[in-house]
């Protein structure tokens, strides 16, 4: 192998190195942002329906308001019931404070947050 081919090989080399290092953090990102609109979707749905519930039962900023409020029957805002039938889908937990609260995943740090 002469020089020149040593060089040509350690450019392609650091080529590789260099388009892995873009392509690859990239690729984990693509993999998790359906599943975090997925998960913030679902947390817009919550606010929608505990926005409904307050204008129904005309209650303030400070009233608590539970996910069985909101979700789980036929008469609920959101049919399926909120973490059974309504999941994030990293297997984070949804909850619920008061009307003036937004709703909360417990993968918020992931980007699951309103």
């Amino acid at each position: 192998m002469t020089r020149l081919d040593r060089i040509q090989l350690a450019i392609l080399g650091l080529a590789g190195c260099t388009l892995s290092a873009v392509v690859i953090p990239n690729v984990v990102k693509a993999r998790r942002t359906p599943s975090t609109n997925a998960c913030i979707a679902n947390l817009k749905s919550m606010q929608g329906a505990i926005e409904q519930l307050a204008v129904e039962h005309q209650l303030t900023p400070t009233n608590r308001v539970t996910l069985e409020d909101i979700s789980g029957g036929a008469d609920k805002y959101i049919k399926q019931a909120i973490n059974v039938g309504l999941k994030c889908p990293v297997d984070g937990t949804y909850s619920v404070t008061t009307v003036g609260e937004l709703p909360r995943c417990s993968t918020a740090t992931a980007g699951h947050a309103l």
